[in-house]
């Protein structure tokens, strides 16, 4: 007797599968899955300083050993992976994010060339509420210039922090946001932390945003 194999009916699957989007993946609950990042390869050259994989930060002192008839040094770490996830639900749209690079400890570059992971950034997001690590509302982002270098341009503020962020939209043009963020950051005494805060750092600002630009103010309460 030959037995013919039994499929299951797979229009509904198939159905399903030919409303996604590129990119993206529905999961259960009202849920989209969205994958992202890069794959990013720099190759450096150095004149007369060993500078490493990045231009150092304004804030930490170049070693003396860094000096010297410079080099080269090729690497991979500004690659990056990221996960977001906007589900549907009862009190309104929920945006969840994680994200690394590889700018974790690096590997022998003998051996494996390998470098861990890093964490950037891993908050959610609902109703104008920010909750987990993120830039700091200091920061003007949205006028953040690009640069080759990873660091960025010298002198601006850089920094993720975790926080408990809520942002107000008061009309087209104008909004106000407030953060009660972590207070660790790189001091100016090349490098050294203050591990004694005993009160968390306060953000206030304002965004002016229309056709012809944007302006930003800032201010931090903070010990």
């Amino acid at each position: 007797m030959l037995m013919a194999p039994a499929f299951a009916d797979t229009s509904a699957l198939d159905a399903r599968v030919s409303t996604q989007s590129a990119g993206t993946v529905n999961v259960p609950a009202n849920t989209v899955l969205t994958f992202g990042g890069y794959v990013k390869a720099d190759f450096i050259y150095d004149f007369d300083q060993a500078q490493g994989d990045t231009i150092f930060p304004p804030s930490l002192t170049i070693p003396e050993s860094a000096a010297n008839d410079g080099g080269f040094r090729f690497h991979v770490r500004q690659s990056r992976l990221n996960i977001t996830t906007t589900s549907q639900t009862g009190i309104g749209e929920v945006t969840a994010k994680i994200e690394w690079d590889l700018f974790g400890p690096a590997g022998n570059q003998a051996v494996s060339n390998s470098n861990l992971f890093r964490l950037r950034h891993a908050f959610i997001q609902t109703n104008g509420w920010t909750v987990g690590q993120y830039w700091t509302l200091f920061m003007p982002l949205s006028s953040y210039p690009g640069t080759v270098d990873f660091q960025g341009p010298s002198g601006i503020l850089f920094v993720r922090q975790p926080q408990i962020r809520y942002t107000h939209q008061v009309n087209d043009m104008f909004s106000v946001a407030f953060s009660v963020e972590n207070p660790e950051t790189i001091g100016d005494s090349g490098g050294s932390f203050n591990g004694n805060d005993d009160i968390p750092d306060f953000v206030a600002a304002v965004r002016a945003e229309g056709a012809w630009g944007s302006v930003d103010v800032a201010g931090i309460y903070r010990n």
